[in-house]
């Protein structure tokens, strides 16, 4: 009995494709070329919406960052009043008078 993996076969040369098969990838080759048209159209627009909404986001973004430094400013003064009286208030002690 003969090892079947030692075996050579000959290749089937390939056979064209069917008319079925043709008509097929021309009809999908055209669906493509038509969605990529539209794909183009629409890209343009996307794009500087995208663009425009890119520019007020970064409006928007500093804004918001001048708004918090603002605060964050305010802050710092009413936490450096406030720790002014504090520690004025430790340091001075009860009983005697400040001249």
């Amino acid at each position: 009995m003969k090892n079947k993996s030692t075996r050579i076969s000959k290749k089937r040369t390939k056979r064209a494709p069917s008319k079925r098969a043709r008509a097929m990838v021309e009809k999908l080759n055209s669906e493509t070329q038509t969605v990529e048209e539209i794909l183009k159209g629409a890209e343009p627009k996307k794009d500087k919406g995208v663009f425009a909404d890119l520019q007020t986001d970064h409006k928007l973004d500093q804004q918001t960052k001048t708004q918090k430094s603002r605060e964050n400013a305010d802050l710092e003064r009413q936490l450096d009043l406030l720790s002014g009286i504090t520690i004025e208030a430790t340091s001075h002690k009860p009983g005697t008078q400040s001249k």
